[in-house]
């Protein structure tokens, strides 16, 4: 998995690489990089299906077809789960950018938006609300859709990603508590495994470049695509696979 988002990683930051800033260039490389980590998304879902099944091994890294279509119904089921959220954050952005599109035009009003009083008093408050709102609804929405996923590779049926009534009813059976703790040690470990990693990598990748920031910068990409992201998102699919099936056994 390492290997596949680091070529990822390459393909999606080759225009910057090579100098080609055009932006169709720019487009057309991120949706190649884009379809490449399908496979990443598609193993993902493959350590849901393995780990569900009381399988403590990494599956193989096989059937490739399977693991391309895995790949979309993954970003599928996770795209449409985030629908209200990316409807809401486009609308805020584009409020909040027209708001401050006469300040940007004319230096006098630019030189205004120090004043917090001022730049308050005119910036599309509902803008910045509309963003936290978005954010928010990312935020409590996760567990759902953490265990919609799991509930996918269980059945090995699309559709049962969207059965909110079955999904509600594993997650009272694991518990809400259990599901608010399991939820809470998820993003803190989440969090320590990002940091420190990142700032392991950080650090070699900073002496591997010899002071050159393009260079460290490229070492930094291929480092965490190769080691930090994939123990993270198997970390995260296991995870989710024993809250799930914990909701499967009988109370002590």
């Amino acid at each position: 998995m390492g290997i596949i988002l680091v070529i990822g990683s390459i393909v999606g930051g080759l225009p910057n690489y090579l100098g080609f800033y055009n932006t169709t260039t720019m487009i057309i490389f991120s949706i190649l990089a884009w379809l490449i980590g399908l496979f990443s998304s598609g193993y993902q879902l493959r350590i849901l299906e393995f780990s569900i099944a009381g399988i403590n091994e990494l599956p193989n890294f096989d059937k490739w077809g399977e693991l391309f279509i895995n790949g979309i119904k993954y970003f599928l089921v996770g795209f449409i789960y985030f629908i209200p959220a990316i409807i809401i954050m486009v609308i805020s952005v584009l409020a909040l950018l027209a708001s401050l599109a006469p300040y940007m035009a004319d230096p006098n009003l630019l030189n205004s938006m120090t004043d917090p009083s001022v730049l308050l008093s005119n910036v599309a408050v509902e803008g910045i609300i509309g963003i936290f709102i978005a954010l928010l609804y990312i935020l409590i929405i996760f567990p759902v859709l953490a265990i919609a996923l799991a509930h996918l590779a269980y059945t090995g049926e699309f559709k049962a990603a969207f059965r909110l009534k079955e999904i509600l009813a594993k997650m009272s059976s694991i518990g809400w508590g259990n599901m608010l703790v399991w939820y809470i040690i998820l993003v803190v470990m989440f969090l320590i495994i990002s940091i420190v990693g990142g700032f392991i990598i950080d650090f070699i990748s900073f002496l591997l470049g010899m002071g050159s920031v393009s260079t460290g910068r490229i070492i930094n990409s291929i480092l965490s695509s190769l080691i930090l992201y994939p123990y993270l998102f198997i970390y995260i699919q296991r995870s989710i696979a024993l809250a799930y099936i914990s909701g499967d056994k009988e109370p002590q």
